[in-house]
């Protein structure tokens, strides 16, 4: 009878354990806001571009664009200009500290690290900016940067 007692109370023991704090119920993954994917697409951006990962950089913005035309003329002249550098690095980034959403459009404010170097020539361009962004088919591009 003990070891009856004993099953049963494993078995049930075991049951709540597996349940988990949810009390059996799936929970959701939690779906990122548009503020965090926008902030995605900037950080992706800023990366592929100074990785010199053309292609990849240009996915990022709405194609068409004056920005994306942009993306393709700095392309070409940072394959042209800096041909000759024996070490050439690109650090480019975006540093957020506000977004604007309405609806399919956002702005995103912050301030843009845009330094190269060339053996010892160094090239700083950094300044405050503003990204803007539009959303397509529910993902988000960037529109342009001023």
């Amino acid at each position: 009878m003990n070891k009856k007692i004993f099953c049963i109370s494993a078995f049930l023991i075991l049951v709540l354990i597996l349940s988990g704090c949810t009390s059996g119920k799936p929970t959701l993954p939690e779906m990122p806001t548009d503020e965090e994917l926008i902030r995605g697409v900037i950080d992706d951006f800023f990366s592929a571009f100074g990785d010199m990962k053309w292609a990849l950089a240009r996915g990022y913005c709405v194609e068409g664009t004056e920005f994306y035309n942009a993306v393709v003329a700095e392309e070409e002249e940072i394959e042209d200009k800096y041909s000759t550098c024996n070490e050439l690095i690109l650090d480019f980034s975006f540093d957020v500290s506000e977004v604007d959403i309405d609806g399919d459009e956002a702005q995103a404010y912050g301030y843009m690290t845009n330094i190269r170097t060339c053996d010892e020539d160094v090239e700083d361009n950094s300044d405050d900016a503003t990204i803007s962004l539009q959303k397509i088919d529910g993902s988000w591009k960037i529109t342009d940067i001023g």
